[in-house]
């Protein structure tokens, strides 16, 4: 089956109970795709959205241009129309390259490419962390209750503690 999404690039996908979330480009959006019927349920438009991502009852957005990186939270998990936050991250470079969108029980983590990791509260959406890569590229981030993993281009794995 294939489903068109509006934009120009599907970039990420994520299944949320019983249905699916697809985030698509520049003029694109969030997708909400009912999971059993795979028909389009809702959609709310994103410009230069590149990834959604949830835990429980956070979820959270990352939209990236040339100039600007956003990070977007919607308190209520099942309404991706109305953020309740939305916060400047400061540039992406590439903002059209590898970008994850990682959350815990505590903190968001974004692969910022060139730009190495940073972390954000969940809650408050604010800074609490960085991790500032040498020669590679920060291109995906996952984490368990002891670790940081980052996926770093030529640089291979790296564990944070």
């Amino acid at each position: 089956n294939i489903l068109d999404l509006k934009g120009s690039s599907g970039n990420s996908i994520v299944k949320r109970g019983d249905e699916l979330i697809a985030v698509s480009g520049s003029t694109g959006g969030l997708t909400v795709i009912d999971y059993d019927s795979f028909t389009q349920s809702d959609y709310a438009p994103l410009k230069n959205a590149k990834y959604f991502n949830y835990l429980g009852d956070d979820a959270v957005s990352l939209t990236a241009s040339m100039t600007d990186a956003k990070l977007r939270h919607y308190g209520d998990g099942d309404d991706c129309h109305s953020p309740n936050i939305t916060t400047s991250i400061g540039s992406i470079s590439p903002y059209d390259g590898k970008l994850v969108v990682h959350l815990d029980d505590d903190n968001t983590y974004i692969s910022c490419a060139t730009e190495g990791l940073k972390v954000f509260n969940s809650s408050t959406l604010e800074q609490v962390g960085a991790y500032q890569q040498l020669s590679s590229s920060t291109n995906c981030v996952t984490s368990d209750e002891n670790f940081v993993y980052l996926a770093n281009g030529s640089q291979g794995l790296v564990i944070l503690g």
